[in-house]
């Protein structure tokens, strides 16, 4: 089984990886993003622990087909036609980090956020206090 993170964003509002795991850092997690990447054409692994366990997530970037969105879901997905997708499989470090780097990403992008790929979407005012609200239940599974 497979759980998808996606962030709905702007391609012009996209950080680096570096902006990324500083980010991360700063919104108080106790995580560390790989910087080697970079997020605009990442196609694979990417690597970031967690409280100093491995984890990490599959990751690409690519544009959202908007064909299945409805009126009112477009006036709030607005000028953000790019989506990153983080994908973790069946291991709850991975899923931690995955959920950290998709709600911190969603935060500084002005992004939308899709917690396992589905609605609604959670808001980048909303999707920090989301996931920190979330970490205490997903860590008492590591």
């Amino acid at each position: 089984m497979s759980v998808e993170n996606v962030v709905l964003l702007n391609k012009e509002k996209m950080i680096t990886a570096q902006e990324w795991a500083k980010a991360i850092k700063a919104s108080g997690f106790d995580a560390e993003l790989e910087i080697d990447f970079d997020p605009l054409t990442v196609d694979g692994f990417v690597k970031c622990s967690y409280k100093g366990k491995k984890g990490g997530f599959e990751c690409y970037f690519d544009e959202i087909d908007i064909s299945e969105l409805d009126a009112s879901d477009l006036k709030i997905v607005g000028d953000r036609k790019n989506a990153i997708v983080l994908i973790t499989y069946n291991d709850y470090c991975q899923y931690i980090t995955s959920v950290i780097a998709a709600g911190v990403l969603c935060e500084k992008v002005d992004g939308l956020m899709l917690d396992g790929g589905e609605m609604p979407f959670i808001l980048s005012d909303e999707s920090v206090k989301w996931v920190k609200d979330c970490e205490i239940e997903i860590a008492a599974n590591l």
